[in-house]
């Protein structure tokens, strides 16, 4: 694997800026206080974590690899794959952001929404043109019909 190549990766840009979030921790916390901060970011941890079982199931249903630098084997466009053409990134982000919220950590906002960018012009970008040439018209009514994130 070349240089390049790692950072298509989600699951290493997803860590870089989890680890970077955690990291400035010592910066001012965003207001909430523990009750409310644990709460709601552990109820978005797990609701990231059932979409995220969700999404690989629909994956499994369809006899394809979630694994972006494999061939797509079949055209995901129903469970998961009706609101967002890219449920896993949005899982990723969810989880994110949930442990922002249970950290209480406002850089989190800024590193969730760098990994929706960065995610977005090194994988979604590329992934979409694989789509398109491997499913053509199919692909091009479902992107149409079905928005990038939500």
């Amino acid at each position: 694997m070349n240089a390049v190549s790692w950072m298509r990766l989600p699951p290493f840009i997803w860590g870089a800026l989890l680890m970077i979030g955690a990291g400035v921790r010592f910066l001012p916390a965003a207001p909430g206080g523990p009750p409310l901060n644990l709460f709601s970011g552990g109820a978005v941890i797990a609701a990231a974590g059932l979409w995220l079982c969700y999404c690989l199931f629909s994956f499994r249903m369809h006899h394809t690899s979630p694994d972006p630098r494999m061939t797509p084997q079949n055209l995901i466009t129903d469970g998961p794959f009706r609101l967002s053409r890219n449920p896993i990134y949005l899982g990723m982000a969810l989880l994110m952001a949930g442990i922002g919220i249970l950290l209480a950590g406002w850089i989190f906002v800024v590193t969730t929404l760098l990994f929706v960018l960065l995610v977005t012009l090194t994988n979604i970008l590329p992934e979409e043109r694989v789509l398109e040439a491997c499913y053509g018209d199919a692909y091009l009514r479902y992107k149409k019909r079905v928005r990038r994130w939500l």
